[in-house]
C-alpha cells in the first residue's frame, strides 16, 4: 500500500468528482447544467433545455432534460437546486401550487432538493461579478404568454412587476414604468428567457425607450446557458460555505460570485486560518507578537428588508412541513449538514476525516510555533498508524480471490419454461410467469360510407292464377316488373282457380293484395297498368298488373360508418399503441429474462361510437392493447444446466451457476410455456466446502492463507483484499462472516 494513499484519506473530503444538477424553470421552459467542482472552480459538464406545455407536463420534460444534461457529463445527479423565475412566487414565499409541484418533482425523479433562489437574484450576483461592480440594471424576463420586470439597484431587488398576457413591446415598457415613479431608472436593459434573434427582440433593441428612461438604454441578452450557470453559481456557493471561481466554459475562468440570493453577502476580511496564517501575508514580518493579536470580525453588508429583496426566498411553512426537511432554506443549508454529518460520524469517519485535529491545532498557538507543529505532526503520524492498526484488527473484511486454471466443456441444452409451474431439473423443466404491458388510446377518423335512405314505393296489384287450382301467395312473396324492379306482398292473398266459360275462352283466377318495393327510391313510383310476373313461378301459370300507379318513393345518399372505416381507424390506432404497450412491458420485465420474439401484442378491449352502416360524419374508438411475455429467471436456467453437466466434471471438480455462460438461446412459444434451446459453456472449479474454508483461513496470516488455498487442485494463484483497503494488517479476520471466497478463472 502506497504511503500516499494512506495518507490522502485523511484529509477533508472534497467535491472533485461529485456532480450536481442546477435546474432553472421558468414560465415556459427548463434548464437542466451538470456541473462539478475543478478545484474551487464551477465547471459546466452538461446542459441541456427543454420546453413544456402546462404544469402536468413538466415533471416529464424535465426528467428528459436531466438525462440529456447528464448523458453530456456522462454522470448521474441527485442534489439539486432550483433557479425559479417570478411566475413561482406569491410575493416573496412560493405558491403552494409551486411547493407541492418541487415535492413531487424531486419525489418522482429522486432527486436531493438541496434550496431554491429566484432568478433576479442569482443574476444579480452573477452581473455583479462578471462586470466587477454592483449591478444597477432593469431585468427583464420574456416569454411567449408572460413576462416580468425587475429593478436591481444598490445590490438589491428593489422592484418586481409581472404581467400574465404576450408581451409586447408597449406591455413592456408600460411595466416597466411602474418599477419608481421617483427615481430615473438606470440606463440598462439585461434581458432573458427572449431569443436575440426573434422579432420582438429587435423591436426592442431599435427601440429608444425616450418615455420610460432619461437616456437610451444599453440593452444585453443572457442566453438560456448562462442563467442556467447562474445558478450553479449559487449552488456552488452553497455547497462550499463561500465564493466559489466560476467557468462557464473549461477555458474561461469568471471571478467569485456574491452569495446565493437568500444569504446575506458577507464583506470578509483576512482571518488567521487554523495554524495562525493570513492569506497573502508575511509572517516573518509581522513580528513575534502576531500570535495574541485578536482577529478582527468579519463585517457584514447592510441587510436589505424582506419586503424591498425580493431576492431573500424563504420556503413557506407548508412546503418546508410536507417535504420534511427534504429542501431547507439555502440560508440554513450549510449548518444542517453540519449538524447532520456530526450526528452521524463514527468513529471511522472521526479517525479518517481528522476531526480531532482541531484540539491539536490549539496547542499550536503561542511562541515555539513551529517547534510544536513539528511535534503534532510526528503525534499525528503515530495515531494515524494506531488507528489503521487497530480498525485492521476490529472492522476489516477481507476478499479471498483465488485463481484457478479451468477447465470447460460447451454443451446444448432443451429446457422448457413452464407458466405458473415449478422448477423440476429432472424433467429439464424451470418456472416462468407471464407479464402484461398495457397501453390505451383514442382516435377519430372521417366516415367515408355511402348508403341511399328514403321511403319504399307502395301500391296495389292484381295477381292472376292461369291454373285450374286454388294458389295461396304468402307475405312477402316477390314480383318483377318488365324493367327489373322488385316489389314485395305486404300481406298472404288467395288466388281462385281459373274457369273456362267455352273452349275457347279462359278467364284467371284473381286476387288483389297491397305491395312494397324492395329498395328506396323514385324509381318505384310506376305508372298504372305495369305487367308483374313473379320470380319463383312460371308466367304462363302466375302473374300480376297493377290498375293504379304506385306512390311514395323517395330517396338521398348520406355518409355512413362503412366497415373499411372501422378497419382502418382499429388498425391505425392497434399499430400506434402496439410500441407503447410494449414499452410498459419492457419496464416491467427489468430485471428479468425474456425474448422479443414470444412477445405478443392483442386487443383487450375497444369500442367505436358508431355501428356499422350507422349514419356518422366523425367516428372515435377507445381502444386498450396489451403486451404479453413469459419471464424465467436465468440463474435458476444456469442451476439447471450446471447440475446437468457435473455428471461429466472431472475428478473433484464442478461446475456452479456463476460458472455457466449462455452461448446463445432460441425461444419458441408452446402451450402452456416456453421451449428454450441453445448451446452453453461450463467452467470447472475445484470441489470444495466453503463454509470450512473459510474455518480454516479463519486469523490465519496471508501467507499461511496462500498455502492452505494452494493445496486445492487447479490453483494458479491467491489474492487477498482488505476492505477498508487503508487498514494495516497482515491476518485474516477472525469472523468467519467478514471472510468472503471469489472465484476467478
Amino acid at each position: 500500500m502506497a504511503v500516499g494513499d494512506i495518507f490522502q484519506r485523511f484529509f477533508k473530503k472534497n467535491a472533485q468528482d461529485v456532480n450536481f444538477l442546477s435546474l432553472t424553470l421558468t414560465f415556459d421552459s427548463i434548464l437542466a447544467s451538470v456541473w462539478t467542482f475543478d478545484n474551487d472552480a464551477v465547471k459546466i459538464t452538461g446542459f441541456a433545455k427543454r420546453s413544456f406545455q402546462n404544469v402536468e407536463n413538466l415533471i416529464h420534460q424535465a426528467a428528459v432534460a436531466i438525462d440529456a444534461a447528464a448523458e453530456k457529463a456522462g454522470s448521474d445527479v441527485s442534489q439539486v437546486v432550483f433557479g425559479l423565475s417570478a411566475n413561482w412566487f406569491e410575493g416573496s414565499q412560493l405558491t403552494t401550487d409551486t411547493s407541492k409541484l418541487l415535492k413531487k418533482l424531486s419525489s418522482d425523479l429522486e432527486l436531493d432538493a438541496q434550496a431554491y433562489v429566484s432568478l433576479s437574484a442569482s443574476i444579480k450576483n452573477y452581473l455583479k461579478v462578471r462586470e466587477g461592480s454592483t449591478p444597477n440594471i432593469v431585468l427583464l424576463g420574456i416569454f411567449q404568454d408572460y413576462f416580468e420586470v425587475h429593478l436591481i439597484r444598490n445590490n438589491q431587488v428593489d422592484s418586481t412587476k409581472t404581467s400574465k398576457s404576450k408581451p409586447t413591446l408597449e406591455k413592456i415598457s408600460s411595466l416597466v414604468k411602474q418599477l419608481d415613479n421617483e427615481q430615473s431608472l438606470p440606463a440598462k436593459i439585461h434581458i432573458f428567457g427572449l431569443g436575440q434573434d426573434t422579432s420582438l427582440a429587435d423591436q426592442i433593441q431599435k427601440d429608444d425607450f425616450k418615455d420610460v428612461f432619461v437616456q437610451q438604454p444599453k440593452i444585453e441578452f443572457i442566453k438560456d446557458s448562462e442563467l442556467s450557470f447562474s445558478v450553479a453559481a449559487s449552488q456552488a456557493t452553497d455547497i462550499l460555505g463561500h465564493e466559489p471561481q466560476l467557468t462557464l466554459k473549461s477555458s474561461t475562468i469568471v471571478p467569485k460570485i456574491a452569495d446565493i440570493g437568500s444569504y446575506d453577502i458577507m464583506q470578509k476580511t483576512p482571518i488567521a486560518d487554523e495554524l495562525g496564517f493570513i492569506e497573502g501575508e508575511d509572517v516573518l514580518e509581522i513580528g513575534a507578537d502576531f500570535q495574541g493579536e485578536k482577529q478582527p470580525e468579519p463585517l457584514t453588508a447592510d441587510i436589505p428588508s424582506s419586503k424591498a429583496n425580493i431576492a431573500t426566498r424563504q420556503v413557506d411553512e407548508n412546503f418546508e412541513h410536507q417535504i420534511q426537511d427534504e429542501m431547507p432554506t439555502a440560508g440554513n443549508l450549510i449548518k444542517q449538514d453540519k449538524v447532520q454529518t456530526k450526528s452521524s460520524q463514527g468513529i471511522i469517519e472521526q479517525i479518517t476525516t481528522l476531526s480531532w485535529m482541531s484540539k491539536i491545532l490549539d496547542l499550536l498557538k503561542g511562541r515555539n510555533a513551529f517547534k510544536k507543529i513539528a511535534i503534532s505532526l510526528g503525534l499525528i503520524l503515530v495515531l494515524s498508524l494506531l488507528g489503521l492498526f487497530i480498525l485492521g484488527k476490529t472492522i476489516a473484511s477481507a476478499e479471498v480471490v483465488i485463481k484457478i486454471s479451468a477447465q470447460s466443456k460447451d454443451d446444448n441444452f432443451d429446457v422448457d419454461v413452464l407458466v405458473g409451474g415449478s422448477p423440476d431439473f429432472s424433467k429439464d423443466q424451470i418456472a416462468g410467469r407471464k407479464v402484461e404491458g398495457e397501453a390505451q388510446g383514442t382516435r377519430k377518423a372521417v366516415a367515408t360510407g355511402k348508403k341511399k335512405v328514403g321511403e319504399y314505393a307502395k301500391g296495389q296489384v292484381t295477381v292472376f292464377n292461369w291454373t285450374g287450382s286454388p294458389k295461396n301467395f304468402p307475405k312477402g312473396t316477390e314480383i318483377i316488373s318488365k324493367s327489373g324492379l322488385k316489389f314485395t306482398f305486404e300481406d298472404t292473398v288467395e288466388a281462385t282457380s281459373a274457369s273456362a266459360p267455352s273452349a275457347s275462352e279462359r278467364n284467371p283466377g284473381k286476387a288483389d293484395v297491397k305491395v312494397s318495393a324492395k329498395e328506396v327510391g323514385p324509381d318505384y313510383n310506376l305508372g298504372a297498368n305495369q305487367d308483374f310476373v313473379f320470380s319463383q313461378f312460371d308466367e304462363l301459370f302466375y302473374s300480376a298488373t297493377n290498375e293504379t300507379a304506385f306512390s311514395g318513393g323517395d330517396e338521398k345518399e348520406v355518409t355512413i360508418a362503412s366497415r373499411d372505416d372501422l378497419n382502418n381507424l382499429q388498425e391505425s390506432l392497434h399499430n400506434s399503441l402496439k410500441e407503447t404497450a410494449v414499452n410498459d412491458l419492457k419496464n416491467k420485465l427489468a430485471g428479468t429474462q425474456f425474448h422479443d420474439e414470444t412477445i405478443e401484442t392483442s386487443i383487450a378491449k375497444k369500442s367505436f361510437d358508431k355501428k356499422l352502416d350507422e349514419e356518422a360524419s366523425l367516428i372515435n374508438l377507445d381502444l386498450v392493447v396489451t403486451a404479453t411475455a413469459i419471464v424465467y429467471d436465468e440463474s435458476s436456467l444456469k442451476e439447471l444446466l450446471a447440475q446437468s453437466i457435473n455428471s461429466q466434471a472431472p475428478q473433484n471438480m464442478e461446475s456452479k451457476p456463476e460458472n455457466i455462460e449462455i452461448l446463445s438461446v432460441n425461444a419458441k412459444k408452446r402451450t402452456g410455456g416456453l421451449n428454450l434451446s441453445g448451446k452453453f459453456q461450463a467452467r470447472f472449479v475445484p470441489k470444495f466446502n466453503e463454509e470450512e474454508l473459510k474455518e480454516k483461513l479463519s486469523a490465519k496470516s496471508v501467507k499461511e492463507s496462500r498455502e492452505i488455498i494452494k493445496e486445492l487442485p487447479e490453483v494458479v494463484d491467491v489474492k487477498v483484499n482488505f476492505s477498508p483497503s487503508f487498514v494495516i494488517t497482515n491476518s485474516l479476520p477472525k469472523s468467519l462472516g467478514k471472510i468472503n471466497i471469489k472465484i476467478e478463472t
